[in-house]
Formats: C-alpha cells, structure tokens, sequence
C-alpha cells in the first residue's frame, strides 16, 4: 500500500509533467504529503484546503488526538444539532453539501478515496515546514474538521490564519468556483504568507 513517500513521487511526477514551478493544493491528508514534494520540485505557492498540517515525527493516525480532533468534532455536531460525528458516516461528514447526482456518484464507490493504512502510520519526515508561500483554506461547513479546529492548528503550528470558504470538506466538489477563484486571487487579497 502507498505511503508518505508514494504519495510525495506521485505529487513530484505530477509537477514535473507541467514543467514550471507550480501551485500545490493539497486537500485533507494531502497536508502530510504535499510539503514532501516542495524538496524536489520548483513550488510557487502552497494551499492547504481543509488540510491536515503535521508536525515533524508525527503520524497521520496520531494527527488527530493531538489536534484534539475529538472534542473539536463533538463540539461543532453538538452547536449543529447533529448526532455524534463518525468518520465513516460519509453521507453525514461528506457528501451533505454535495450535489445529490455527485453524492450518489461517490456512493457509488464507498472505496474510491480510501487510503492505506501505511500512509496512517509513517512519521512526518521534515525538520520543518518548507520555506513556501503557504496558505490556508478551510470550508466553514467543513464537519470532518470543523473551522475552528483548522483555525487554531494553522494558527499553533504554522502562526497563519486561514481563509473561510463556503462548503464542507470535499469543498472541490461543492463550491469549485469559490475554491478556484481563492486559490487563483490570493496574492491579491492579502493573505498569502511565507512561513
């Protein structure tokens, strides 16, 4: 099964077929192994939408009690008169803000955005985050990791705010024209930072 470094040489091939540096958006778990490729490949900006950002040696699978995912996630269900939040509950955590033709498309193939366990358990290898541009996005509807959560990760390990969107967490899909057009103007709305 692929892990961090499968998952790095996927993002490096991917960047090198287009040839100039490039914008990195990494989604979710993607926090874990986009900054990987930044080594390797010439990166203008990096964008976090709704993204994990790790610590180093940390582990995905650990990510989340160190975040203190839990409390976070009960507390948004709880203001949301939602039941209890349950990762595997895709219906509830992810597909609630989809278009009902693209949430029957992804129910479609409940395997299709599974990951591996080895990704869950690989120590986040750098010293450090990568002298990149970084910027965060986060779906105020997001309830895998409600905004609240991602405000104060990106804050404690990054010292950067993060920008609110419409949607939830699969955001590319809900709200593709809010996604495109804050990844396309950040420079311009000035809250783009280098850490």
């Amino acid at each position: 099964m692929a892990g961090l470094p499968e998952y790095r040489e996927r993002i490096v091939d991917a960047a090198r077929s287009v040839g100039a540096p490039v914008t990195l958006v990494a989604q979710s778990l993607g926090g874990f192994s986009a900054p990987l490729a930044c080594e390797h490949v010439a990166v203008d900006r990096l964008i976090l939408v709704n993204a994990m950002i790790p610590q180093t040696g940390e582990t995905a699978g650990e990510w989340w009690e160190a975040v203190g995912w839990q409390a976070e996630a009960r507390a948004s269900a709880e203001r949301d008169g939602r039941p209890e939040p349950d990762v595997n509950d895709a219906d509830t955590v992810f597909f609630h803000d989809l278009p009902p033709d693209l949430a029957d498309v992804m129910r479609s193939d409940p395997e299709a955005g599974a990951e591996g366990p080895a990704v869950f358990t690989q120590p986040w290898p750098l010293a450090g985050w990568p002298d990149v541009p970084t910027t965060v996005l986060a779906g105020c509807g997001d309830r895998l990791f409600p905004l609240a959560l991602q405000r104060r990760v990106a804050r404690q390990r990054l010292d950067l705010g993060v920008e609110e969107l419409p949607g939830g967490h699969l955001i590319a899909l809900s709200q593709p024209v809010a996604l495109a057009e804050a990844i396309a103007l950040p420079c311009e709305r000035g809250w783009s930072h280098s850490v």
